[in-house]
């Protein structure tokens, strides 16, 4: 599968999470529609630079330079990701994690705009009201103290 195909597939569109994703992944080149310096059609690459890695829009596309050492541009639509199927199963398990704890935060949102009779969410009026919540708390000082400070950030 193409790299460019496999960004847009599975969400990947910033570059913190192209250069995470990439990072010493073994692509295989399937194009040269640039003119790049990589190799062949067939040759393999390990990444082990993301620094000069890019994004040109928010559907993936983009090029990266320095994957393996050497320095110009290769475009995502001319490399293959090689997958092990383990790896995939991990990289999907941690978004359905990612999402599943998205939900979570947004079902909490829902339950305090409910409570709290919020026609939009109001972060400033959710922080009030957790602290007061955690003021009626059995904890010590300390611990309300330290979740004040995290509601604060």
């Amino acid at each position: 599968m193409k790299l460019s195909e496999y960004f847009k597939k599975n969400k990947i569109t910033s570059i913190e999470e192209i250069r995470k994703f990439l990072l010493n992944k073994k692509l295989v080149i399937l194009g040269n529609t640039n003119s790049h310096s990589y190799g062949k059609i067939g040759t393999k690459i390990k990444v082990t630079n993301v620094d000069s890695v890019g994004v040109s829009n928010s559907n993936g596309s983009g090029s990266a330079s320095y994957l393996d050492g050497r320095g110009n541009n290769i475009k995502y639509s001319d490399l293959g990701i090689i997958l092990d199927i383990n790896e995939e199963i991990q990289f999907i398990q941690s978004q359905i994690n990612s999402l599943n704890k998205e939900i979570s935060d947004l079902k909490e949102k829902q339950k305090i705009m409910k409570l709290l009779k919020m026609d939009e969410w109001n972060e400033d009026q959710y922080k009030i009201y957790k602290t007061l919540q955690t003021l009626k708390t059995k904890k010590t000082d300390i611990e309300k103290a330290k979740i004040i400070a995290e509601l604060i950030k």
